[in-house]
């Protein structure tokens, strides 16, 4: 999982984005907190076209790996 940050926040920001929605999927989905990672990369993954000032770039974005 990867947190993303609008251009006003910071990296941590991100994290805690991150964090957070794995928190909700290990509690109130029972998935494996160990098979998930966390990441927070702020600005540095725009969703591209998009204003870096948009709340729309605050998002947690997740991979799946086999």
């Amino acid at each position: 999982m990867k947190g993303h940050t609008d251009s006003d926040q910071k990296i941590g920001n991100g994290k805690g984005r991150a964090m957070w929605a794995k928190a909700k999927l290990v509690l109130g989905h029972d998935a494996v907190g160990s098979r998930i990672s966390t990441e927070g990369v702020g600005t540095s993954e725009p969703i591209e076209g998009v204003d870096l000032a948009d709340d729309s770039q605050k998002r947690v974005t997740v991979s799946f790996t086999k």
